[in-house]
């Protein structure tokens, strides 16, 4: 909880009506409670923000980095997969070649 601050700074600002709006729609009794309560909000809420940015931007990477391994994986396995169809085709016509030559011969 915080501390109890008295309130003896005066201010009058200047703003838009969007900034207005958006500070009126902050929890509060009146503009100044709510216009506090945007700001404390703020210096609670932005660095656990930023430490979720952060985490997340490392899951990113980390997934990224995963993504392209099983990529690579998949790309192997395409290849290899491709060379043994292609070598059991050839097995096959050669098989085939052999079997009408032999007919052929008898």
């Amino acid at each position: 909880m915080k501390k109890k601050e008295n309130k003896d700074v005066s201010k009058s600002v200047r703003m838009t009506k969007t900034v207005y709006d958006y500070v009126n729609s902050i929890e509060g009794e009146g503009f100044n409670q709510k216009f506090e309560n945007m700001v404390n909000l703020c210096f609670e809420e932005v660095p656990k923000r930023i430490n979720e940015i952060k985490n997340l931007d490392e899951m990113i990477k980390s997934e990224k980095k995963r993504l392209e391994k099983l990529k690579n994986e998949i790309y192997d396995k395409q290849s290899k997969s491709l060379n043994l169809v292609n070598n059991l085709e050839y097995h096959l016509k050669s098989a085939i070649e052999n079997v009408k030559k032999m007919e052929k011969d008898s």
